[in-house]
């Protein structure tokens, strides 16, 4: 059997090697091939690096288009890709006739990105891929219910006829990462409390295409309230940490235009590896999160970690409407971001001053229960066995 991984990006990584480690354990060929042109499209500079994340896996650029892609793809058996969507020259070229060849092609979600891709591009992008997954069959269903509201019950039959739930394969090296290696590789204390933090991408230093979240009708809200907001919970972080004697440990992003002072509150670090990610590292080296509330939830709450979540704004102003109850019910109602029994949500925009009030409050958390940790992930992840990857490939398999 012999897969490629469809790497564009270089964050791709994160959910695309647990993959390919897994398809190397059956003893599959694989290679990784990495296209340019896209404005995000990254990875084919980092292509040394990624190599060496991987093991010495072959990692080879595309730069002339789809012809190139579809030479490179001529004898291989199927292809791994992360996003429902992928560029044009993708969907229009690439995709259909390597797959009239024969090669399968499965498509990882994000972050459950793809739920949302089936409501606003329509059902009938499923039916680009040979095998379009997605994490949990709750967040399936949940779909379909919406399409059925709009009218299809021949969408809704669809959707949940193509669509496999796998689980979410970045999330399979968590387990077998040592807390006391990540804690030696990250330069932290061997004993002691680790309080892992991530800001929010500042929307004051955003470039403009980026602050859509704050053009909408709530935009005056939004800027009134979350520019005191951010550094009030800075303050408020470093209190909470010299309180309870921990040492901060700050991870960031390279898209996130960080404030000079950010590294007032401890050691930054940002993305030194995708595979293993450097966000699975910390938070296993860990002891508690917090953070302005983002999909890092997922490897805190899978780690074990107890957390807190700020919301400097409510999410009506940066959610897509259609996305919004699914949101709330998944991540927000009974999901990591404020389950009761693993995270405390801090709602700012309703006060700042609940920053202060969260650290004079304060005792220093107990890890959640692996049953609590586990239902507040449900209807994201899915079961966290280490086995996501595998089951993706079991659908490409079966698809052949």
């Amino acid at each position: 059997m012999r897969l490629v991984a469809w790497l564009p990006r270089a964050d791709h990584l994160r959910m695309l090697g647990p993959v390919l480690d897994a398809a190397r354990r059956r003893g599959w060929h694989v290679f990784a091939l990495c296209p340019m042109g896209g404005p995000k499209d990254d990875a084919h500079r980092q292509r040394e690096a990624l190599s060496a994340q991987l093991g010495g896996l072959p990692v080879a650029p595309i730069r002339r288009g789809a012809g190139e892609a579809l030479e490179a793809l001529e004898h291989v058996d199927a292809v791994v890709a992360v996003g429902l969507v992928q560029s044009d020259w993708v969907r229009q070229h690439v995709m259909p006739q390597s797959r009239r060849r024969g090669t399968v092609w499965a498509s990882l979600g994000y972050l459950q990105e793809e739920l949302l891709h089936v409501l606003t591009a329509g059902w009938p992008v499923l039916s680009e891929w040979n095998v379009p997954t997605t994490s949990t069959r709750e967040g399936i269903e949940w779909v379909a219910e919406e399409v059925a509201k709009a009218g299809s019950a021949f969408a809704a039959h669809e959707v949940r006829r193509r669509f496999v739930p796998v689980g979410v394969p970045a999330l399979d090296p968590l387990p077998g990462l040592d807390r006391a290696a990540c804690r030696a590789k990250h330069t932290l204390p061997k004993d002691g409390r680790v309080l892992l933090f991530v800001p929010a991408a500042f929307p004051h230093l955003m470039p403009r295409w980026r602050r859509w979240a704050f053009d909408g009708p709530l935009s005056w809200a939004a800027w009134a309230l979350v520019l005191p907001t951010y550094r009030r919970v800075f303050d408020a972080v470093r209190a909470y940490a010299r309180r309870h004697e921990a040492t901060v440990i700050v991870k960031t992003r390279a898209k996130n235009p960080d404030p000079p002072w950010l590294g007032d509150l401890g050691r930054v670090i940002g993305d030194e590896s995708w595979y293993p990610h450097t966000t699975s590292e910390l938070a296993v080296a860990a002891d508690a999160y917090c953070g302005f509330a983002s999909g890092m939830a997922l490897e805190a709450t899978a780690a074990g970690l107890p957390q807190t979540h700020f919301f400097a704004w409510p999410p009506e102003a940066s959610e897509h409407p259609r996305f919004l109850p699914w949101r709330r019910r998944a991540w927000l109602t009974r999901g990591p971001w404020d389950y009761p029994a693993l995270a405390e949500g801090l709602h700012l925009y309703q006060g700042p001053w609940l920053a202060e009030a969260w650290v004079a409050n304060s005792r220093w958390p107990r890890r959640p229960a692996p049953e609590d940790r586990q239902e507040a992930l449900r209807a994201i992840t899915g079961v966290i066995d280490g086995k996501a990857a595998d089951r993706v490939l079991d659908a490409l398999d079966a698809a052949r």
